[in-house]
């Protein structure tokens, strides 16, 4: 079956099926969700919406009260805790989740250069039980 591009399309579609494939990795493993949305205001996109496992950092957030930061968002480490060697550790899969949707994206460019994106993303850094990203794409 030959995928249909987007400039193969009519005006103003998108083909949801060709970005589908683009993350097929994520949606084979259960983890994303691909949905196609509209309005009157900012046209057609598609929500790729990726779910990751929660990879906690354990380090203290900052934030610009620094005496509240202090009191709050920090604790005291032994040396045996190697709380700086995990948190490394932990954000290097993040880093390695965001590389894969980074290469999906790549396949999504290969053959669409000219789409857009927004990406948010609740707690990528660790403060949320879960986390997920969501990508917008316009064609």
């Amino acid at each position: 079956m030959r995928i249909r591009r987007f400039n193969e399309s009519s005006e103003g579609e998108i083909d949801v099926e060709y970005i589908r494939q683009c993350f097929i990795d994520f949606v084979d493993a259960g983890q994303a969700k691909i949905d196609l949305g509209g309005s009157a205001a900012y046209g057609k996109w598609v929500d790729v919406a990726i779910n990751f496992p929660k990879i906690p950092t354990k380090l203290g957030e900052w934030n610009d009260d620094t005496l509240r930061s202090r009191k709050l968002g920090s604790e005291w480490v032994r040396n045996e805790n190697n709380l700086v060697a995990k948190t490394a550790e932990n954000m290097e899969k993040q880093a390695g989740y965001l590389r894969e949707v980074e290469s999906c994206l790549r396949r999504l460019a290969d053959e669409y250069p000219d789409y857009s994106f927004k990406a948010f993303s609740n707690g990528f850094y660790g403060g949320m039980t879960a986390t997920q990203l969501i990508i917008k794409i316009w064609a």
